[in-house]
């Protein structure tokens, strides 16, 4: 491994290069091995500043923002990620994220975009929970019968689809998913 008290000699190195992408990657990499993930971070910044946003650099700037305790920043990384690739991982990270930081609207928006593309029931549920939660109730009501339509047995869905149902005054499908 590399020594810890060769990171300063590489970054007076990195500082005399600051446009050359590998030596600051090379930084980054020694950063990240010897546990210094804010430094990293904010390298990583720089690096995608550089690089003209390369996927592979967001990710990674993704990636250190939420090792490195910015979950705001963690999300908006992940919300490109997500809109450039459609990544399961991607997803996954902003809809846990999405719990600290109650940014329903930006990740249903970006659900509504990847769902219809992918037959993830999951994401297809979720999707149709954050839509009712910000009273989109006839998007809601398409997701979750999207994700019945996939997963018959869920009785909870076809519970909150009556629900949905009732409240907007459609006591026929209503009582249908009701009966369900």
């Amino acid at each position: 491994g590399i020594p810890q008290e060769a990171i300063p000699e590489f970054e007076k190195f990195a500082a005399i290069h600051p446009e050359d992408l590998t030596i600051q990657r090379r930084l980054r990499d020694l950063l990240m091995a010897t546990g210094q993930v804010d430094a990293a971070f904010t390298l990583t910044q720089n690096i995608v500043a550089l690089s003209n946003s390369a996927p592979e650099e967001i990710l990674a700037l993704a990636q250190l923002a939420e090792y490195s305790g910015h979950p705001k920043e963690a999300f908006n990384e992940w919300l490109k990620v997500a809109e450039n690739t459609a990544d399961p991982n991607a997803i996954d990270r902003l809809i846990s994220l999405n719990k600290g930081l109650y940014r329903d609207r930006d990740l249903a928006n970006i659900l509504t975009k990847i769902v219809p593309l992918d037959d993830h029931p999951d994401y297809t549920l979720t999707t149709a929970r954050l839509l009712l939660e910000l009273g989109r109730y006839y998007e809601a009501e398409k997701y979750f019968e999207m994700y019945l339509h996939e997963l018959p047995q869920d009785l909870f869905a076809a519970q909150e689809l009556a629900a949905l149902h009732y409240e907007l005054f459609e006591y026929p499908q209503a009582e249908k998913w009701f009966r369900y």
